[in-house]
């Protein structure tokens, strides 16, 4: 989940230096496919929690909070502080 989550944000980023965002995200072939990732991922979440305790898959999403931000400051350049921790 936050893989796809940093894909669209990159595409979003893309399109403003590439156009200044004028061309609409839903062009974007970078956005889709953090769309599908995306779907992909709350799909998996949903079965994970068919299969296995809540109290196993929950805290999972910690996880994807904490991945978020390192990806995002390693693909997108953003800057990490205490605030976003």
């Amino acid at each position: 989940i936050s893989v796809s989550l940093n894909t669209q944000k990159y595409a979003h980023n893309m399109n403003e230096l590439d156009s200044g965002g004028a061309r609409p995200y839903m062009q974007l072939p970078m956005w889709w496919l953090g769309m599908i990732l995306m779907t992909l991922g709350e799909t998996g979440n949903f079965l994970a929690y068919a299969y296995a305790p809540a109290t196993l898959v929950a805290p999972l999403g910690a996880v994807t909070v904490i991945s978020n931000c390192i990806l995002a400051h390693y693909v997108l350049k953003e800057n990490i502080n205490s605030r976003n921790m």
